[in-house]
């Protein structure tokens, strides 16, 4: 991977603690699952791209091995109470859900050994159908956050219509959808990636810029949906105050 790359995964690192170490903050004061959920969500993938990031940190590219793969083990890791949320805030108490949450726990711990225990310790190799096993239960969960905020943006923006939800609060679904679907497109950007590692033995450059593009504007959608500027409030509602839970719900 190169320089550019590393450097991007740093400042992703930083932005996923701060946002996860933010609402974490609050779940202590409120005592709210979500609001736990989502937090160790973004903590642990902010520590996945931190230690992607430390073997050029440290100039020690003979560790890029096992830390990649320890990077994969935090960030799946991570996945889980990320369905969790997704279950419990959109579909508590509903069973195909829950399957939904197991399933993706399965496909994620189960391709990350097999690929592992067959030689693909860092989960590149698209000839492995294990490294596709990994790839849709991290692929999948965001999916879900894409439609169901969506779902939830249609009704939020009726319900906004008559003077029952705050504006900020509907555009937060918006933007919680467009994450997910950044974050799927994302996962088919490492799909190119990885297969022109296979081909060409390094990263393509377009390749590089696009998931790197994808990833800055990940971040850019998380800063508006947990972190709203001032400015961008009062153009939405006239300075009206958001929710304060993690999605307005």
């Amino acid at each position: 991977m190169e320089g550019s790359a590393y450097l991007l995964e740093l400042v992703a690192a930083l932005a996923y603690l701060a946002v996860g170490g933010r609402l974490l903050g609050r779940a202590r004061q409120s005592g709210e699952a979500p609001e736990r959920l989502l937090g160790s969500y973004f903590v642990f993938t902010g520590a996945s791209y931190a230690i992607y990031a430390l073997p050029l940190l440290l100039e020690r590219p003979e560790i890029l091995t096992p830390l990649f793969f320890t990077g994969r083990v935090v960030y799946a890791v991570g996945i889980v109470p990320l369905v969790l949320f997704m279950r419990r805030v959109f579909h508590p108490g509903e069973t195909w859900a829950a399957c939904l949450v197991w399933a993706c726990a399965l496909c994620l711990f189960a391709g990350l050994a097999v690929s592992a225990l067959t030689g693909d310790v860092e989960g590149m190799a698209l000839s492995n159908p294990w490294f596709w096993v990994e790839w849709v239960g991290y692929t999948a969960p965001f999916g879900w956050v894409a439609i169901d905020s969506l779902r939830s943006f249609s009704s939020a923006s009726r319900r906004a219509r008559i003077g029952l939800c705050d504006a900020v609060v509907v555009h937060r679904y918006l933007l919680w959808a467009g994450f997910g679907a950044l974050q799927v497109a994302c996962s088919l950007a490492l799909v190119a990636m990885y297969s022109s590692v296979a081909e060409e033995r390094l990263i393509a450059a377009w390749a590089d810029a696009v998931v790197g593009g994808l990833e800055i504007a990940s971040l850019a959608v998380l800063w508006f949906v947990f972190l709203p500027p001032v400015a961008y409030r009062r153009w939405l509602g006239g300075g009206a105050r958001a929710s304060q839970s993690p999605l307005g719900t």
